[in-house]
């Protein structure tokens, strides 16, 4: 009896190893049909989970209410929304309310919104499970194909496929992409834009014609008429357009006038003039209103430099940091900064530079313009948007994390450590979200942290002591749903991780001269760029910029 029962174990487990074997080789096929299948599937599958299910306050409230009116009713203001009075970011202008967001992202959700609708989905009740669904649709698709323009722009600046997996995952799941990525805003969407643009950008470099730059005017006037701030990026890509070429810049020029054009156009409809509701203070005098000039993003500010040093200091590393939050963007600035001072000179360095120049400019403009920390948000949401910028430093560290076991621990130390702490933000990221928040939070990853443990309490006081609720469905729910997906993210997210880790560190990459190259020209056409320069990229990838080791590295 005891042999029979040794030989079905390893019956059992020979079975076992044959499936995931049939597993691993169904993925590399898969992968090598459709180079980065295998991290666009990662973030589907991360953000399946993760997507909120509710909208959580003021921010996405006026947004939905922007796309209910356009969708529902035909007009751009929100008087008869649903959303009215569950939003205090609108103002008063002619008679009427309007969302402060800007109307192009919300025309783009509302075009998922009129689909849905065919199906009997609408906002009625709190939007269940609509809001879900919209989310998915409009800024977790345009997350994932980011994401695959980020792990493109790895691959142009010499990186190994595997580790641009890897580093692609992190930038998702460790930065403050991952937590807005699961709700309806305009930061993630911009970040996304950005990459495009990006890596259209670095296409151009080598491209014979200039469809590239058209792509890249395109993508970044986009994401300038969604999020105002990345109007201080336009200049210095337009800079980098030129420095490759007159004509180039001339049509990356062009392809920002439709953009352009028609978010000022609404703009001047909504408002009366052509600058954001933002800073316009005198639209937000309506009786309840909570906005002024004193804390108005866009308006207000600080008033002393000792004030201004400190807001800075909490803005990028402290309470409320960008890097306190996103500890592994440590190596990815580290990596720009190893970049421009190796002996051996980066070929994309002039557009690497006017982007950096355009992200310092981004950072600078809220820390003058702005008082409040984004508000009730995980970190500062702003931030979102050049996170993926600050992770394409990794591109430098390829050969350096391969050969060096101290800091490729340390890249380990900071990814798992942000995968944590973006799993908490992805569970909460609006705090104020949860109906047992009251105090103003100073620290957004506290405040997420204490909703997700407030969820396990709120679960055993109704589950346990009996505990007399006005609403006990959903009071229940609610911190059900939030305590199951944090722990399903931030399970699924920290076996990625060490999948990705894993299949890097343990296998060579293919050979540039031939895979390499092939998934690379293949993924120039995302940019329209009709032909492309293939010996000058054998040339390049013969080792990669600070590679030039090889790809063994």
């Amino acid at each position: 009896m005891e042999k029979s029962d040794r030989g079905r174990r390893a019956d059992s487990g020979a079975v076992w190893l044959i499936r995931v074997s049939f597993a691993r080789t169904s993925l590399e096929r898969l992968e090598a049909r459709f180079p980065g299948a295998i991290v666009s599937l990662a973030v589907l599958l991360v953000l399946t989970v993760a997507t909120q299910i509710i909208y959580g306050g003021w921010n996405d409230g006026s947004r939905l209410a922007q796309v209910q009116a356009i969708v529902e009713f035909h007009e751009l203001n929100i008087d008869k929304s649903d959303f009215l009075n569950r939003t205090g970011d609108k103002y008063f202008y002619r008679g009427h309310f309007y969302s402060d967001k800007p109307p192009i992202l919300s025309l783009y959700i509302s075009l998922f919104y009129f689909l849905i609708r065919f199906v009997g989905l609408d906002f009625s009740g709190y939007g269940v499970p609509t809001y879900y669904i919209l989310t998915f649709l409009s800024v977790g698709l345009l997350a994932t194909a980011g994401a695959y323009a980020f792990r493109s722009i790895l691959l142009v600046f010499g990186c190994p496929p595997r580790f641009s997996d890897l580093i692609t995952f992190c930038m998702f799941s460790g930065t403050l992409v991952l937590p807005f990525s699961t709700l309806i805003n305009n930061h993630v969407p911009s970040a996304m834009l950005i990459m495009f643009g990006t890596y259209s950008l670095c296409v151009s470099r080598r491209a014979e014609n200039a469809s590239a730059a058209f792509c890249c005017g395109l993508a970044y006037s986009l994401a300038a008429s969604i999020d105002v701030a990345c109007l201080v990026f336009l200049p210095f890509i337009f800079i980098a357009s030129a420095l490759q070429s007159v004509k180039k810049g001339i049509v990356f020029s062009v392809a920002t006038v439709g953009p352009l054009a028609a978010h000022f156009y609404l703009n001047y409809i909504m408002t009366g003039g052509i600058k954001p509701a933002s800073m316009t203070p005198s639209l937000w005098t309506y009786e309840g209103s909570t906005f002024s000039a004193d804390n108005l993003s866009g308006v207000a500010g600080q008033e002393s430099l000792a004030g201004g040093l400190a807001y800075a200091f909490h803005m990028l590393v402290g309470h409320r940091g960008l890097i306190s939050h996103s500890p592994v963007l440590i190596l990815g600035v580290a990596g720009w900064l190893f970049w421009f001072c190796a002996p051996k000179k980066f070929e994309y360095r002039r557009e690497v530079a006017c982007i950096l120049a355009g992200v310092l400019s981004f950072i600078i403009v809220y820390i003058l313009k702005s008082n409040n920390y984004s508000g009730w948000s995980f970190g500062v949401r702003w931030f979102a948007t050049i996170c993926p910028v600050l992770m394409l430093g990794y591109g430098a560290l390829s050969g350096v994390l391969r050969r060096g076991a101290l800091i490729r621990r340390s890249f380990v130390g900071l990814a798992l450590l942000s995968i944590v702490f973006s799993g908490v933000g992805a569970a909460a990221p609006f705090p104020s979200r949860a109906p047992w928040q009251h105090e103003e939070p100073t620290n957004g990853l506290v405040s997420s942290g204490n909703a997700v443990v407030g969820s396990a309490r709120r679960i055993a006081e109704i589950l346990f002591i009996r505990h007399s609720d006005p609403e006990p469905l959903y009071r229940l729910v609610l911190p059900s749903l939030t305590l199951a997906r944090f722990t399903a993210t931030l399970a699924i997210n920290l076996c990625l991780f060490f999948f990705f880790y894993r299949r890097w560190i343990t296998a060579a990459d293919p050979s540039p001269v031939s895979d390499q190259v092939d998934e690379v020209g293949s993924s120039a056409k995302f940019a329209g760029v009709s032909t492309f320069n293939r010996s000058a990229i054998n040339q390049q990838y013969g080792g990669g910029p600070l590679l030039s080791r090889g790809w063994a590295d």
